[in-house]
């Protein structure tokens, strides 16, 4: 009996570890410039947050390079939240609005990226996919902004 379980255990344990050297990362961190790590880090408004360091390519969860797409960024620590920016032709536009706290003013920013560059329908449509799944991941997360006193 004891054989039998050591047995299962062993196969259980084998099967779990297997599985968990299987699974994906979600998303591969993208090497940026200097000169984009620091805009980055202004985006917060601080000297220094470390947003270079969680640059995530919203559109190709596999590129690590700059190329043209929609990214997603966010200084060290679980209180500061997901912004995203486009990079295309080597050049920036930064959202202002942060998804998770004004959705329709990343909706109103993406608006007037598009008025000020000329993206095919295809280019269109697959950012405003990545601008959408970003919002979606960023409904209801509150970063901490309502800090609740202890009675």
């Amino acid at each position: 009996m004891r054989k039998k379980l050591f047995l299962l255990l062993l196969i259980c344990c084998t099967y779990l570890l297997s599985a968990k050297n299987k699974r994906e990362l979600p998303f591969y961190q993208v090497l940026v410039p200097k000169s984009i790590a620091t805009q980055l880090d202004e985006g917060y408004g601080k000297e220094f947050v470390n947003a270079s360091a969680n640059v995530y390519n919203l559109l190709d969860k596999k590129e690590k390079k700059m190329v043209n797409g929609v990214y997603a960024f966010k200084g060290q620590g679980p209180h500061f939240p997901r912004k995203i920016f486009i990079y295309r032709d080597k050049k920036i536009f930064f959202f202002q609005s942060v998804g998770a706290f004004n959705p329709n003013g990343i909706i109103k920013e993406y608006s007037t990226f598009l008025s000020e560059n000329k993206l095919t329908n295809a280019e269109t449509i697959m950012y405003l996919r990545a601008i959408y799944e970003y919002l979606k991941d960023e409904n209801g997360i509150q970063y901490g902004a309502e800090i609740k006193k202890c009675k």
